[in-house]
């Protein structure tokens, strides 16, 4: 159950990625990359997260001196898409 949840979970992230413009060849990348910010904070339910989370986890990854500019904003647009679309939080503004 737990995992047809999660299927269904980023199945609909897909699809809200699209509506923000994400081509179909770049929703992998989309979905990895919400859940590298969701691993990094492994003991932490998203609906507690709040904007200092994303700010720390924006600083820790634009510190990667190999990250072209594109990418961190795929980053970028892949949190705001967790955060406005799927858990609609209010707090974390991207």
């Amino acid at each position: 159950m737990k995992n047809r949840s999660i299927s269904r979970f980023w199945d609909k992230f897909s699809k809200k990625s699209i509506k923000y413009g994400i081509k179909a060849d770049s929703i992998l990348w989309m979905v990895k990359h919400a859940e590298g910010y969701i691993k990094h904070y492994p003991d932490n339910k998203l609906a507690a997260h709040s904007a200092d989370f994303v700010t720390q986890y924006l600083k820790f990854k634009h510190r990667n001196p190999f990250m072209l500019n594109w990418q961190f904003r795929q980053i970028v647009l892949a949190i705001k898409i967790l955060f406005t679309e799927m858990v609609q939080i209010g707090r974390a503004h991207v």
